[in-house]
């Protein structure tokens, strides 16, 4: 787990402290989250109803993303489209070519 350091007192102003005011269900994201900051571990994610323990500060959440592709999905899904193209015969050339083509494509393939 990363740790982050001290935030400066600009960074802090944007926060609110628990001791001033606590999270209500109108501040938390979709998944009923707030942001903390904890003076042992920087921020960690946790629900609005159950502040981590040692948590001095708190700031509202944006709702995540959609999910998308990862990066090794998205070079299976190009892999499958180029061998589809290249190879329609799915039994006799695919069946055959697939294991080379595949360490070829893949070899350091990165986005």
């Amino acid at each position: 787990m990363k740790v982050f350091p001290e935030p400066t007192k600009e960074q802090l102003d944007q926060f609110y402290l628990l001791t001033e005011k606590q999270p209500t269900a109108k501040h938390a994201n979709s998944n009923d989250c707030v942001l903390y900051y904890t003076k042992n571990m920087g921020f960690m994610e946790g629900r609005w109803d159950y502040p981590i323990s040692d948590a001095t500060h708190w700031l509202m959440l944006p709702d995540p993303p959609t999910p998308g592709l990862t990066i090794d999905e998205k070079l299976e899904k190009d892999f499958q489209r180029m061998l589809n193209k290249e190879f329609p015969n799915p039994v006799i050339e695919r069946a055959l070519m697939e294991p080379v083509l595949r360490k070829f494509f893949f070899r350091g393939k990165t986005l």
